[in-house]
C-alpha cells in the first residue's frame, strides 16, 4: 500500500466514483438521464473532490459532539491503562494491547470508504434542492434568444445544446440562439466586487 502509483491510483479512481455518483444523483433529482450530458474528465474528479470536502465537512459537523465523547473515552482509557487501574493484582505489569496497532489503520480507512461511497449522491442531491429553491425563488441568468427571454440556471450541457433548469421545467435550448446573457446574478456579482 506503499506504492505511489497504487496510492495515486486508489485516490484518482475515488474522485472519479464521487464525482459520478454526484452527477448521477443531481440529474436524477432533476429527473434528467445523466448520460446524455459530456462530462469532461478533470471536471469529473473535481466534482468529486468538492463532493468529498462538502460531505467530510458535513458528516465531521453532525459527528463532532460523539467525537468528543470518544476522544474523552479513549483519554480516560489511556489514563487508566498508564496508571496500571483495573489491574486486580499490584505489581503486574500492563501488557500491551496486540488490536491497538490496527485499529486506528482499520478505522480510518473504513472512514475514508464511507466517504467515498456517500460523499457523490450526499452533494449531487443537496446542490439539486440549492438549485431548486434559487429558481423557486425567481433567480438565475436571463438568456435572450431570437424570440424569447428565459430565466434560469444550467445545469448541463452537450455540444449543441444547453439544458436549463426554470420555475416551471426543465429547458433544453441551442447554444447558437443564445444572443445575450444577463440577469439578477450578474447585477449580485457587481455588488459583491
Amino acid at each position: 500500500m506503499s506504492d505511489p502509483a497504487f496510492v495515486a491510483g486508489l485516490l484518482v479512481a475515488a474522485l472519479y466514483f464521487s464525482g459520478w455518483t454526484y452527477y448521477d444523483a443531481y440529474f436524477l433529482r432533476l429527473g434528467l438521464n445523466p448520460a446524455g450530458f459530456g462530462f469532461a474528465n478533470v471536471g469529473v474528479g473535481i466534482k468529486g473532490a468538492s463532493a468529498m470536502l462538502t460531505t467530510l465537512a458535513a458528516l465531521l459537523g453532525a459527528m463532532l459532539p460523539l467525537l468528543v465523547a470518544i476522544l474523552l473515552l479513549v483519554l480516560a482509557v489511556l489514563m487508566l491503562r498508564h496508571f496500571g487501574v483495573g489491574r486486580w493484582r499490584k505489581g503486574q505489569a500492563l501488557e500491551p494491547d496486540q488490536l491497538s496497532p490496527v485499529v486506528f489503520p482499520a478505522s480510518s480507512i473504513a472512514l475514508a470508504i464511507g466517504v467515498v461511497l456517500v460523499a457523490g449522491p450526499y452533494a449531487g442531491r443537496i446542490k439539486a434542492q440549492a438549485d431548486l429553491a434559487l429558481v423557486g425563488r425567481g433567480d438565475g441568468w436571463d438568456y435572450h434568444l431570437q424570440n424569447d427571454v428565459v430565466r434560469g440556471l444550467p445545469i448541463g450541457q452537450n455540444d449543441t445544446r444547453i439544458w436549463l433548469l426554470t420555475r416551471a421545467d426543465i429547458r433544453p435550448i441551442k447554444a447558437d440562439d443564445i444572443k445575450l446573457q444577463n440577469g439578477q446574478l450578474f447585477e449580485r456579482v457587481k455588488v459583491a466586487r
